[in-house]
């Protein structure tokens, strides 16, 4: 009896004690960023590709072309990524960490505890940075009957399986570009977890087709002014666009403002914070413009 006692201890300990799941078979993300200048929304696919043995280390390799989460690489290449976990701890090996090992996520850590990542501070020059990480709190999520740790870092959140709610690689680069921002994350699936959709988008979201941004002037949505500190007028051809809706969403695709585009001219962004924001205008449920806006 005694030995059956400590038997369901232990085995209700491992399972309070269970490693989180990061990178299984299937892995897969989804995400927006901005091609160009022209403010045109492209697909970025992280995907796992193979297990490989490196020495005693199993390694995941996933394939992307971003490993930053600004002013990638351009013409953008396909990198490979080397994923190890020990324990709870998750290490990533890639172009931005300059074929190094380092720290992309602490699932152990808790409350008041942290790690930092070295790494490359822009693409073309041998600088790098290091960031300091600190959790603020630790919980649990139920997503597809599935209980995922959750930790919480200021106004972000890094999760079991999904990884950071902005791009896998959060790595800011500190020198200014003009393009190729993280716009949204969009999805994330693997074989046996099944798909968690972020947004109303579709996994392969992209506009590059959006016709609405060429033809006549009349055809096109324009924002005035952008950059804005407060207000935010636009105009369009309103035989094109009838009581279309415009949302004003944050990176994480949170909604912001949103106005019927045949009941105002203008949207009041005054209280946002500085920063990235994206204007997406949607008819009959199908996207039809997306731009970027940045709030001063």
């Amino acid at each position: 009896m005694k030995k059956y006692l400590l038997f369901l201890v232990l085995f209700s300990f491992s399972k309070t004690k269970a490693q989180v799941v990061f990178c299984p078979p299937g892995a897969e993300w989804n995400y927006n960023f901005t091609a160009s200048s022209s403010q045109q929304i492209v697909n970025e696919k992280v995907k796992y590709i193979k297990d490989t043995i490196i020495g005693l280390d199993t390694l995941k390799m996933l394939s992307s072309t971003r490993v930053f989460f600004n002013c990638n690489p351009t013409p953008i290449g396909t990198f490979k990524t080397l994923i190890k976990q020990k324990g709870d701890t998750v290490f990533f090996n890639n172009f931005s960490t300059q074929q190094s090992w380092q720290i992309l996520y602490n699932f152990a850590a808790q409350p008041g505890q942290g790690w930092q990542t070295t790494y490359s501070n822009y693409w073309n020059t041998p600088t790098s940075v290091t960031h300091y990480f600190v959790v603020n709190s630790v919980s649990t999520v139920t997503i597809n009957n599935t209980p995922l740790r959750q930790l919480q870092m200021g106004s972000d959140f890094i999760t079991e399986r999904f990884g950071w709610d902005k791009f896998l690689f959060s790595r800011l680069i500190s020198s200014p570009c003009h393009a190729d921002f993280f716009v949204r994350s969009l999805c994330y699936s693997d074989s046996t977890f099944g798909l968690k959709q972020f947004t109303a988008y579709p996994c392969d979201y992209s506009n590059l087709t959006d016709i609405k941004e060429q033809g006549s002037e009349n055809n096109k949505i324009i924002f005035y002014p952008n950059p804005t500190s407060g207000i935010l007028n636009f105009k369009s051809g309103h035989s094109e666009f009838p009581n279309a809706e415009l949302i004003v969403s944050d990176l994480q695709g949170r909604e912001q403002r949103s106005v019927k585009t045949n009941q105002s001219p203008e949207l009041d962004l005054g209280d946002l914070e500085k920063g990235l924001y994206v204007a997406t205008v949607i008819q009959n449920g199908q996207v039809v413009h997306t731009s970027k806006i940045i709030k001063q």
